[in-house]
């Protein structure tokens, strides 16, 4: 493994790298969003940044709750999941 880039917080919650595509690292927060950014040496970029779903108290009361569990990718979707729910958004570019 080598270091691509190391500087600032990204996001104030805790976040996992879930999928890395044509430069682009896609993260989805515990506070249900998914963020899309480019690194680099350089720094970091953030493209995209929108709310899936709401985080759910179930897990963790505190900090207004959270949506810990990762995100599935399948044909141009993302489905993700609290305590609640599960959603599925269409990832694919529209004309």
């Amino acid at each position: 493994p080598r270091t691509i880039f190391l500087g600032r917080t990204i996001s104030q919650s805790h976040l996992s790298i879930s999928r890395m595509c044509q430069e682009k690292i896609w993260m989805f927060n515990e506070r249900g969003e998914l963020i899309i950014s480019k690194v680099s040496p350089k720094g970091f970029e953030q493209i995209s940044q929108a709310k899936l779903i709401d985080p759910t108290q179930g897990q963790l009361g505190q900090r207004g709750g959270v949506c810990w569990s990762h995100p599935a990718y399948a044909y141009k979707h993302i489905y993700a999941r609290n305590d609640r729910e599960l959603v599925c958004a269409d990832l694919s570019a529209k004309d």
